[in-house]
């Protein structure tokens, strides 16, 4: 556990000074506190979601030991409900004019744990009970894609009709959402016999590529005037990019401090623990 806070706890530091004087005001040191403050603990960057990762971790010694007594199926709506109901009270309540839980509509109130609760308690119970999962998900195929469906008839109607066009993962219809799109791709990769192994390269740097991509997606022209060509050709170079970036950084024993560490998960374990349906 302290190595993992060492590993999320220093790049998130680091990478926060780096987008500081990268895209923020750093003119004199007052101002650098004080976007490094906003960007850090305000979620005013994409860093934020590292914060929820060690609220993540918090959560896990607090209540894995009673979770595991409790109906994973039943927690996981419960879950689902007070996440829903968290992330609904921007929608349906006034903002107030004062006070501490203004937050709550603001970004910072997307550090709040309330509004990842229940993927918090669905990756929880995925992780524990995965073998089992992956055994018997094919027996709820038809509960699962129509779940789905559901949920994707849910988000759609919502858009179009103007109830909610903010694109964001902080919508009231997200948690839903994403519980059914989790349990679809298991579903899917349940048939599939081996991972390729260019997916499992990419998902040995997820880490660093989330910490840098930044950097360089925003100093990218346009590379097609298509745009879903352009947005293919930008996805690409950055993926390439950041891949690059880490793997430099990481020949050097410091790199991992900086933009964190680079999984070594190898091909041949993905594929026997695949036949054995066991997590790695």
């Amino acid at each position: 556990m302290p190595k993992r806070l060492l590993y999320l706890g220093l790049p998130f530091l680091i990478i926060n000074l780096g987008l500081v004087f990268a895209f923020s005001n750093h003119n004199d040191l007052y101002n650098i506190f004080k976007s490094y403050f906003k960007i850090a603990f305000m979620a005013d960057s994409l860093t934020y979601f590292i914060v929820v990762i060690l609220q993540f971790f918090i959560l896990h010694l607090l209540l894995s030991k009673w979770l595991i007594k409790l109906s994973p199926v039943l927690v996981v709506i419960v879950s689902l409900i007070i996440t829903t109901l968290y992330l609904s009270i921007p929608k349906f309540i006034e903002k107030p004019d004062e006070g501490f839980l203004q937050i709550i509509w603001n970004r910072e109130g997307w550090l709040i744990i309330l509004g990842w609760f229940s993927y918090f308690i669905l990756g929880f119970y995925l992780g524990t009970y995965y073998e089992k999962v992956m055994k018997n998900i094919q027996n709820y195929k038809l509960l699962i894609v129509a779940g789905f469906i559901i949920a994707f008839g849910i988000v759609t109607y919502n858009y179009f009709s103007g109830f909610s066009v903010y694109v964001a993962s902080k919508r009231m219809d997200m948690p839903f959402y994403t519980t059914m799109i989790i349990l679809m791709f298991l579903l899917v990769f349940s048939y599939v016999k081996f991972v390729p192994k260019f997916i499992l390269f990419i998902s040995n740097y997820s880490f660093n590529i989330y910490l840098i991509h930044y950097f360089i997606v925003h100093n990218v022209g346009n590379l097609s005037s298509t745009p879903y060509l352009n947005v293919l050709f930008k996805l690409i170079l950055t993926i390439s990019i950041s891949i690059c970036v880490a793997h430099i950084l990481n020949l050097s024993p410091y790199g991992k401090y900086i933009i964190g560490n680079t999984y070594k998960v190898k091909y041949d374990n993905i594929k026997q623990s695949k036949k054995a349906n066991m997590l790695i």
